[in-house]
C-alpha cells in the first residue's frame, strides 16, 4: 500500500492529527494490501451521496459509538477504505426526523396493505422449489395479479410446466423477462413507494459480488410497471426493511454499517428512509448472529400499524440469538407510534442446529391471505404454534402454511422470493 493517491495523502494528514489511530491504520493497511485493493470492484471510483431528508437525531444504546462526521469517512469501495470506515460502525439505535416533509411526499407502504400486484421469482422457484411455487400461486392468484419474473423463454416454459403438472393454469399470469442471477427479488428488486398516489421506484445498490444481472434488474423491473425511478448510491436490500405504513421503519445494523463501510455516514443511510420512504422513526436492531443475510425479516414482521411480531429462540438451543431477539423485542416495546406504544408479540423460531436458518416471520401478505413458511420435516409442532399466533392476530385473514424448506436451504424465505407492487391511488 503506497501513499501516492489523493485518498491516502488525505488520510496521512488526518493521522498526523490523530496519532492514536496509527495502530488501527497499520492493521487496516495490512489487511487491505492482502485483499488487493487495486483489484477490488469499484476501488478507483468515489461514491457520493446526498444526505437529504430531515435532520436526524440518533438515540443510541449506552455502549454504541457516536456516528462520525462524513469528512472522516473515506468514500471509496476499495478494501482499505472499507477497513478504515469500519471503526465507525454503529450499534442498535433509533433515528428520529424533525422538520418539514419533502415534496412530493413519499411513503413506504406496509406489507399488510393492499397490493396492486405481486412479483414472484417464478423462473428460479421452478428450478429450486417447484412445490412451493405451485402452493404460492394457488393462494395468490385468486387475490391479486401475479407477475412471474423469469430470465429467459426457457425459464418461462419451465415455470408454466411446473404449474400445469400440479393442476394450475398459467393463464392470467403475467410474465416479465429480466435476466437475473438468483431468486431474491425482494433484495435486488426496486423498493416501491407511494409518491402522492403515484407508483415510484427506488433503485438502490444491491452490492452482492458476482451478481451483476441482479444488480441491473431493479431498474428493468420498475420500467415494466411504468414506475418513475430514482437511482441512489446507497446500499439497501428490501429484506432489511419493514414498514408499518405510518412512518415507522425497522431495519438492522447490517444495512446501516454496509453504507458506513462505503463512506456514507449513519445519518445519510437512515435519512434515505425519511426522504424516500417517509420514515419519521428508523429503528435499527441487532441482526441474528451467524445468519447470512442479516435481515430484519428473518426474525420480525408487522401485522398492523401498531403490532410487530418478533421471533423467540429456545435459550437452551441457541442462547446467543435468544438474547439478541430478547433485546430487540425490548427495544421495540419502547417505541411510540401516533396510535400509542408499539405492541410486540413473540413467535417461536425453528432451530438452526442443522445450519439452516428457518423463519416464521419471513411471511407473504397476499390481499387477505397470510402465507407462512412451513417446515414439515424440521419443525412441524413449532410451525403449528406460529400459525396459531398469526390466526389470533389476523382473525379475518386466511393463514396458510407454505412448505419453504427448500428455499430456506438456499438461505432465504417466502418474502425473499416475492416483491409487492403497492396499490396506489391519487389523492
Amino acid at each position: 500500500m503506497r501513499w501516492n493517491t489523493l485518498e491516502n495523502r488525505s488520510l496521512r494528514d488526518r493521522l498526523a492529527r490523530r496519532p492514536s489511530l496509527a495502530l488501527v491504520v497499520a492493521t487496516a493497511m495490512t489487511a487491505a494490501t492482502a485483499a488487493g485493493e487495486a483489484s477490488a470492484p469499484g476501488g478507483s471510483g468515489a461514491a457520493r451521496a446526498c444526505a437529504g431528508g430531515r435532520t436526524p437525531t440518533a438515540q443510541a444504546a449506552p455502549n454504541d459509538q457516536t456516528p462520525r462526521r462524513d469528512a472522516e469517512l473515506l468514500q471509496s469501495d476499495g478494501a482499505f477504505a472499507r477497513m478504515w470506515n469500519r471503526q465507525w460502525f454503529i450499534g442498535p439505535q433509533v433515528f428520529t426526523f424533525d422538520g418539514a416533509p419533502h415534496a412530493p411526499k413519499r411513503r413506504l407502504p406496509a406489507d399488510f396493505e393492499a397490493h396492486g400486484a405481486i412479483v414472484l421469482a417464478g423462473g428460479w422457484l421452478a428450478a429450486e422449489a417447484p412445490d412451493a411455487l405451485a402452493q404460492l400461486v394457488r393462494q395468490m392468484k385468486p387475490r391479486q395479479p401475479v407477475v412471474f419474473l423469469v430470465s429467459s423463454a426457457r425459464q418461462r416454459e419451465a415455470a408454466s410446466r411446473v404449474l400445469a403438472e400440479r393442476g394450475l393454469s398459467p393463464e392470467k399470469l403475467r410474465f416479465v423477462t429480466v435476466p437475473t442471477d438468483t431468486g431474491w427479488v425482494r433484495d435486488f428488486g426496486p423498493i416501491f413507494v407511494d409518491a402522492d398516489g403515484a407508483l415510484h421506484a427506488i433503485d438502490a445498490a444491491y452490492g452482492q459480488s458476482g451478481r451483476d444481472r441482479d444488480e441491473e434488474a431493479s431498474a428493468a423491473i420498475a420500467e415494466r410497471f411504468e414506475a418513475a425511478t430514482t437511482a441512489i448510491p446507497l446500499r439497501w436490500q428490501g429484506g432489511n426493511l419493514l414498514s408499518n405504513g405510518e412512518g415507522l421503519v425497522v431495519t438492522t445494523t447490517r444495512s446501516i454499517n454496509a453504507n458506513i463501510e462505503r463512506g456514507h455516514d449513519a445519518g445519510t443511510a437512515a435519512g434515505f428512509l425519511n426522504r424516500h420512504g417517509g420514515a419519521e422513526q428508523v429503528v435499527v436492531l441487532e441482526h441474528l448472529e451467524g445468519e447470512p443475510t442479516g435481515h430484519v425479516d428473518m426474525f420480525a414482521c408487522f401485522t398492523g400499524p401498531q403490532t410487530i411480531v418478533v421471533g423467540e429462540y429456545d435459550a437452551s438451543v441457541d442462547p446467543d440469538n435468544a438474547a439478541v431477539l430478547d433485546r430487540n423485542a425490548a427495544r421495540l416495546a419502547e417505541v411510540r407510534t401516533p396510535r400509542g406504544p408499539l405492541k410486540v408479540l413473540r413467535i417461536p423460531m425453528p432451530s438452526n442446529e442443522d445450519g439452516v436458518w428457518r423463519s416464521f416471520t419471513n411471511v407473504v401478505f397476499a390481499n387477505g391471505a397470510l402465507l407462512v413458511p412451513a417446515y414439515p420435516g424440521a419443525a412441524p409442532a413449532t410451525g403449528e404454534k406460529a400459525l396459531a399466533v398469526y390466526r389470533r392476530l389476523l382473525p379475518e385473514w386466511d393463514v396458510v402454511g407454505i412448505d419453504a424448506d427448500r428455499i430456506a436451504r438456499r438461505e432465504g424465505g417466502l418474502r425473499c422470493v416475492t416483491l409487492y407492487v403497492p396499490a396506489v391511488e391519487a389523492p
